[in-house]
């Protein structure tokens, strides 16, 4: 029983000083250690880039391979590009909900598209017409608001992060690696 709890103690410990990050202390006595602690903040016009470009990159890629031999890997392209790509900087910016809420919009969309092309399918009298447009108006503007609000999500990710947070984190400090702890608030 001492020797389970002696190996288990010294397995935490050796644990613990091989994987804390190293701090020296300085000329002032203070430690510092690697910022993995800390998320990084996210950039607002990289958010919106890379909503903008995992749309219209494929997109147009997708258009050109369409006009070209093969026009179905084209519209496949051209698909994902449009329904999963402007969700693509939230995801950057830590807002997954955000980012599946509009994929979830397009592909409600894409449904409504395809109920009025069955709607259509051999009668003249129904209102398929109406639901086509409103459908692809949807998603069209889905996909231009998650461009746009993109740099939004990198805002709100910063904020919460900046917000007043205590974290304690096991350090190895010095030379000698000698296991500590590390307490970071910041307010």
């Amino acid at each position: 029983m001492k020797t389970t709890r002696f190996l288990s103690a010294a397995l935490a410990a050796a644990s613990l000083v091989a994987y804390a990050p190293s701090a020296q202390a300085g000329e002032s006595g203070n430690f510092s250690a690697a910022a993995d602690s800390v998320p990084a903040r996210k950039s607002g016009s990289t958010a919106f880039l890379i909503s903008a470009l995992s749309t219209f990159v494929p997109a147009g890629l997708g258009v050109v391979q369409a006009s070209g031999t093969d026009g179905g890997a084209g519209g496949v392209l051209v698909f994902l590009g449009t329904l999963v790509g402007p969700s693509a900087g939230h995801f950057y910016a830590g807002k997954p909900g955000r980012a599946l809420r509009g994929i979830g919009i397009r592909a409600a969309a894409v449904g409504g598209m395809g109920a009025a092309f069955a709607m259509a399918w051999n009668r003249s009298d129904s209102n398929a017409e109406g639901l086509a447009y409103a459908s692809l108006a949807i998603y069209g503007v889905s996909a231009l608001v998650d461009i746009a609000t993109a740099p939004g999500s990198a805002r709100a990710h910063n904020q919460k992060i900046a917000r007043s947070h205590l974290n304690v984190a096991p350090v190895a400090i010095g030379p000698a690696r000698t296991p500590g702890l590390r307490v970071d608030w910041t307010f």
